[in-house]
């Protein structure tokens, strides 16, 4: 039964920002789960990413890059700014 369920296409929401060593990590962790026939949706946080940073997401087998308005939370200056974060997850969920 198992096995069944390994073979089923399976789709993963992870989290990325462009700042720093996140959006590599992200883009490599998506590429491989692609290869394994599962679909990610990358969901960013922060500021936006770059044409080419596009470009890099586009290039992953079976992503799909959706960005929020949502600040990352070591850039919020304060609990308010953040409110809305669960709301967008729950969203792209």
């Amino acid at each position: 039964m198992l096995h069944d369920v390994m073979k089923t296409p399976r789709r993963v929401l992870m989290s990325v920002d462009c700042v720093g060593g996140v959006w590599r990590y992200g883009l490599d962790l998506a590429h491989s789960l692609a290869a394994r026939g599962t679909k990610t949706v990358l969901l960013g946080f922060g500021p936006r990413p770059t044409a080419d940073q596009r470009a890099q997401a586009q290039a992953v087998p079976g992503a799909k890059l959706v960005w929020t308005d949502q600040p990352l939370d070591w850039m919020a200056h304060d609990e308010a700014m953040l409110e809305g974060v669960g709301a967008a997850i729950e969203e792209a969920a």
